[in-house]
């Protein structure tokens, strides 16, 4: 039932604390790795942060917001499996929940088995799209990390990666201007965090800073005593072909609650 090859991630709206406790457990028991937001505001803004793999949205059709977000995820990519949780058995409803650009409407209380099944098949299903699921990170200066492909290219040059190069560098771009531990990123990577990983993760570091040496947009900072941040001020996400994310920004997160500036340098 599992996603192996990297940890599925996974976009949770609902309000209800102990409705989210226990659907998020379970999902985090099979691997997933689930992101809960509270509201619609938020999950909007997480959405556009991080990349999704498949998202679960509680929500009643008196919450107009509902549909507004789902409105906001299709914009933004309209191949990702949108699960609604509702409490409502009435047709209309269940019609209203698919017009919404819904691909599964569950009425609760559901069996969470069932939820589980159903999103194990719609991975697969997502995975096998075209020609196949493909994620493509690209910078300036014609650099492009595939990720389906082990590949990354700077213009004529490939470098080929090993498969823990791509999951380190995915997770990373996943996660950008965002200060990352390094018991985060070994948990995440390598599935676990202790001594001879951290001294191991240090060795692929220095690589991926090497890969990037001539992208100045890029900029794999250390964080003292803490861990890493992907600084990057221009990168592209394409999911299926499809441009899904991009970022341009002047405003670079350094630090766990500081923000720091580029300035903008005019010669007169």
């Amino acid at each position: 039932m599992e996603i192996k090859d990297i940890r599925v991630k996974l976009l949770l709206v609902e309000p209800d604390y102990y409705r989210e406790k226990t659907t998020k457990n379970h999902l985090e028991e099979y691997g997933y790795e689930v992101i809960h937001c509270t509201n619609m505001e938020l999950a909007a803004a997480c959405f556009k942060r991080y990349l999704f793999d498949l998202c679960l949205i509680k929500t009643t059709f008196s919450q107009t917001n509902g549909s507004t977000l789902i409105t906001k995820i299709r914009n933004m990519n309209s191949t990702i499996p949108i699960f609604l949780l509702v409490e409502t058995q009435a047709d209309t409803d269940r019609i209203d929940c698919y017009k919404a650009g819904a691909d599964v409407c569950l009425t609760e209380p559901f069996c969470l088995e069932e939820l589980l099944l159903r999103i194990a098949v719609w991975l697969r299903r997502s995975k096998k799209i075209g020609s196949g699921f493909t994620a493509q990170y690209r910078f300036e200066k014609n650099t492009i990390f595939d990720y389906n492909e082990h590949v990354l290219m700077q213009g004529p040059i490939r470098k080929n990666l090993t498969d823990r190069t791509r999951n380190l560098m995915k997770f990373f771009m996943e996660h950008p201007n965002e200060p990352l531990s390094k018991e985060q990123i070994a948990t995440e990577v390598w599935g676990k965090y202790n001594y001879l990983i951290s001294r191991n993760m240090d060795v692929y570091i220095t690589k991926i800073r090497h890969y990037f040496d001539d992208c100045p947009s890029v900029n794999l900072k250390t964080l003292n005593r803490f861990g890493f941040n992907f600084l990057v001020s221009d990168m592209a996400v394409y999911i299926n072909g499809k441009l899904v994310k991009k970022i341009t920004q002047n405003k670079i997160r350094v630090g766990p609650r500081h923000y720091g500036y580029r300035k903008k340098i005019t010669r007169q």
